[in-house]
């Protein structure tokens, strides 16, 4: 099983969690680091590092960030053969670029998506993404 730390305040990052996790619930496990009764230190990091980028932890211990942890998330619910061009290692640069700008730009994103969240709280609709 995968531990997926993600930035549970923003809209974009929650449902694409969500809906990842329900394909494959068996296999993904989330953690919200925006939650103010996460304890960071429990996963060895810093609340800013999980919030500056996907953090991914496998049942070895490995640990997987940014490009690497969407991989990582999207071959545990069946989905690697839509990351295979992140995987390409002379594209790994501009993957690395696109993946720093989408994480400092997720709430914009976000918000341009329509997926704004009242209150700057972002709660899901558990008849669309399952039941945590």
């Amino acid at each position: 099983m995968l531990i997926a730390y993600y930035d549970g305040s923003c809209p974009f990052c929650s449902q694409s969690m969500y809906a990842l996790r329900r394909r494959a619930p068996d296999a993904l496990q989330l953690v919200d680091a925006a939650d103010p009764a996460f304890d960071a230190a429990q996963s060895g990091h810093t609340r800013a590092e999980l919030m500056h980028s996907l953090h991914v932890q496998d049942a070895a211990g490995t640990e997987y960030v940014g490009v690497a942890a969407v991989c990582a998330v999207f071959k545990a619910a069946r989905l690697g053969w839509l990351v295979w061009p992140l995987r390409l290692r002379a594209l790994q640069p501009l993957w690395f670029r696109a993946y720093a700008l989408l994480a400092r730009q997720r709430y914009r994103l976000s918000q341009a998506a329509g997926l704004d969240c009242p209150n700057g709280t972002c709660t899901l609709d558990p008849w669309r993404w399952g039941s945590e």
